[in-house]
């Protein structure tokens, strides 16, 4: 049977990733996600081991970040309260992007 549609070209890493997105597939390019809800982000962080460790750090720093951990509906990776919790926090965004097991079993897809 002749193929009669058109076959995409694919050019770069970067379109392949977003076209396996599309179909809810991962692709060679890991995307950190801007944002993440605060449900999303302390699930991730109890799937890694670090929610203990960034609630201890945070309740030893001063109010204004408290509120903001505490009352935050979303985390988003650039703002500077949540900027400071530390590296092993900030690795968990990597981890989300690369479709950790969290991810897979609690939402499907991808988290934004």
């Amino acid at each position: 049977m002749p193929i009669t549609q058109a076959v995409t070209r694919i050019a770069s890493e970067d379109e392949l990733t977003d076209v396996l997105a599309a179909y809810g597939l991962l692709g060679p390019l890991v995307r950190v996600p801007a944002s993440v809800s605060a449900r999303q982000f302390k699930l991730q962080l109890l799937a890694e081991g670090l929610l203990d460790q960034v609630e201890t750090f945070v309740t030893s720093q001063g109010a204004a970040v408290q509120i903001a951990y505490d009352n935050s509906g979303t985390f988003v990776r650039t703002e500077f309260a949540h900027a400071d919790l530390g590296a092993d926090a900030r690795n968990v965004d990597v981890e989300q992007a690369r479709g950790g097991a969290l991810e897979r079993s609690v939402h499907g897809s991808s988290f934004l």
